[in-house]
């Protein structure tokens, strides 16, 4: 009785299992970062929007008029790159590679050489509280100190 064709070589192939697995986590790590780009993206000009609109508001400072919308204007160009940098800056928070986070360190490096080199045309230092009182209760979470009870 002749072989059947179905099976070569008389062996029968199992279900694997493990591919699936692979698979199905390959899938898994690709939604993930497909979410957190998003969100990065996303996080990025909601940031850029919050800006606009508080210098809007702003009518007496001489920046309320900046236009970040016009690709003709110097400011939206600067604009771009910043987004770009911030998008850059939360995927390394998320841990995914960005190619501008080479940018990011060398810009650090920069920035921080002109800050060492006391630099007079260079006036903004990193602090990291930006050497700004805060209040503990800036938020109301805390109870307040006046018991007028």
């Amino acid at each position: 009785m002749p072989m059947s064709k179905k099976y070569k070589d008389n062996v029968i192939p199992f279900p694997n299992k493990k591919v699936e697995q692979i698979q199905q986590k390959l899938k898994e790590s690709r939604d993930a970062v497909e979410y957190l780009t998003t969100e990065s993206v996303d996080t990025s000009t909601y940031m850029m929007d919050v800006m606009e609109s508080e210098l809007q508001f702003m009518e007496e400072s001489i920046f309320s008029r900046c236009n970040f919308r016009s690709k003709d204007t110097s400011e939206s160009k600067d604009m771009f790159v910043i987004l770009n940098l911030i998008n850059a800056m939360f995927h390394r928070y998320a841990g995914l590679p960005h190619h501008l986070q080479l940018e990011l360190d060398d810009l650090f490096k920069l920035i921080n050489d002109f800050e060492l080199a006391d630099n007079p045309d260079f006036d903004i230092l990193f602090d990291p509280d930006f050497g700004i009182p805060l209040d503990k209760d800036e938020g109301g979470l805390e109870e307040d100190d006046d018991d007028n009870s």
